[in-house]
């Protein structure tokens, strides 16, 4: 993988990783398998996280697997290099040859391009090493790309890409999520996205990155993913109750 990375850097700056970590050896005794992933889907600023935590302090299901969220795997992946094999390598050749063609400055398409390997690190992690948990993820990139680059994937990709995931996609109303970000924003939290934008701006931004989520939720429907939508206007307690029906009835969790 870093000589492919290499080649990246060796294109845009001319300079190259001298000293590499050297892959890390996992057992493969247990192969991952039986595993859940639940990801939390939207917009930036829209609430994935703030319900996601609110889910997992009183969810009413009874889930019989060990549950793991994204920050359970920054420690691990930090100090830890895979060597990446199927679906995320695919993934990772694209990504570079991506991120190899955009104008931005080269230190910010380099950052952006280690950020993703982070998230192919956890996926590769999830579905080769862990065996019967349920890990909840609400900063997920992965299906985002899989739905953009779709004509470079087969069906039986895609299936398998699908086949232990469940998608919760909130959404909320333009109005609502701007105030909500123009409050993080004064206690010092503003992502890179809305960083500068002035108030029409951040309207026309929100609500385009609305739309394109009901649209994501509507094709990963069509596509046979599970999913289920989730009005961040509504009260939290509310939201739990709809995930928890359809946890329990459509995937038979905790009954």
């Amino acid at each position: 993988m870093y000589n492919k990375i290499n080649q990246l850097l060796i294109n845009l700056l001319g300079v190259k990783i001298t000293r590499l970590i050297k892959p890390r050896s996992l057992t493969t005794k247990n192969r991952g398998s039986q595993n859940l992933i639940i990801e939390f889907l939207g917009p930036p600023g829209v609430g994935k996280s703030t319900f996601c935590r609110y889910y997992l302090n009183h969810h009413k299901t009874q889930f019989k697997k060990e549950i793991l969220t994204g920050t359970n795997f920054h420690a691990y992946l930090k100090g830890t290099r895979f060597t990446l094999k199927g679906m995320q390598d695919k993934v990772l050749d694209l990504m570079i040859k991506h991120y190899a063609h955009k104008n931005n400055d080269p230190v910010l398409r380099y950052k952006g391009l280690c950020s993703f390997k982070f998230f192919l690190d956890r996926d590769f992690l999830i579905n080769h090493y862990l065996k019967n948990k349920i890990i909840f993820l609400d900063e997920e990139r992965l299906l985002h790309f899989f739905l953009e680059e779709g004509g470079q994937f087969t069906k039986d990709e895609f299936s398998d890409y699908l086949k232990n995931r469940v998608f919760i996609c909130c959404y909320g109303s333009t109005e609502r999520v701007v105030k909500h970000i123009k409050k993080r924003a004064k206690k010092g939290h503003i992502l890179p996205f809305h960083r500068g934008l002035k108030d029409g701006e951040l309207y026309e931004f929100v609500d385009k990155a609305v739309k394109n989520a009901l649209k994501r939720y509507e094709k990963l429907k069509k596509l046979g993913g599970k999913t289920v939508k989730i009005n961040i206007d509504d009260p939290l307690e509310k939201n739990r109750e709809v995930l928890d029906l359809f946890l329990q009835k459509e995937l038979k969790i905790g009954v």
